[in-house]
């Protein structure tokens, strides 16, 4: 039975030591049945039950719940949006570079197509790809982008650094509010207090989850940009 405020024998309160657990990501391991070690039966053919020796498993979904994957859509444009707004220079920088070496999508009366941001919807290969032409790019060309990429990602690099500042606010933020509602009933077990804990977190871990993202996709678009702008100098070589 777990006491508020209890001091483990790290030195850590227990609603500490619970809410840094909490906060790890991944999941253990799923066991595996031990097979049996009689040799001499031949095997009975399998069963109905024996292929789904899980109910859960035939009622496993394969997609999002329709208000959930809503919820989650909506969820991803707000990130995509936030970066956009933030980088928006590394966008324009990036679209400039398509137009030398890829086509536009057009409609009917032959006009270029654009997406909610305003930027070209460029042709696709049917595999998924893009139509590109990078012998288009002079030499010329790749200089003026490669300069341009040299001298703004010291810029893009402070952004991405925020971004990650931000998340890692929102994590202590998410911890703090989980060992407050940890350690709030009187009395029950680690169990029933996590169970408090999550429930009471539940707003702040969602957010942290948030910006989380932004941070992955900040850092995504900087180390991106950085490998460009080392291809663009390697091919003047």
């Amino acid at each position: 039975m777990a006491r508020s405020g209890q001091q483990r024998a790290s030195g850590e309160l227990a609603s500490t030591e619970e809410a840094e657990k909490q906060a790890e990501f991944g999941a253990e391991p799923l066991g595996v049945a031990p097979e049996s070690d009689d040799l001499t039966k031949p095997p009975a053919p399998p069963s109905l039950q024996d292929v789904f020796r899980n109910p859960g498993w035939q009622r496993m979904r394969l997609d999002w719940r329709s208000e959930d994957g809503d919820r989650l859509r909506s969820v991803l444009r707000t990130v995509d949006d936030r970066v956009i707004e933030n980088f928006a220079d590394a966008f324009v920088l990036m679209h400039e570079l398509f137009e030398v070496v890829r086509k536009p999508e057009v409609d009917a009366d032959g006009a270029a197509m654009l997406d909610r941001h305003g930027f070209p919807i460029w042709k696709r290969t049917p595999a998924g790809g893009w139509e590109e032409d990078w012998t288009a790019l002079g030499s010329r060309e790749r200089e003026q982008f490669l300069f341009q990429i040299t001298t703004r990602l010291f810029d893009w690099e402070l952004r991405a650094a925020d971004a990650w500042g931000e998340a890692m606010f929102a994590r202590a933020m998410w911890e703090e509010r989980f060992s407050i509602d940890f350690d709030a009933p009187i009395s029950g077990t680690i169990e029933d207090r996590t169970a408090v804990g999550k429930m009471g977190a539940a707003d702040e871990r969602y957010f942290a989850l948030f910006v989380s993202l932004y941070s992955r996709k900040s850092e995504s678009i900087v180390r991106s940009l950085n490998l460009l702008g080392q291809r663009l100098k390697d091919s003047m070589s």
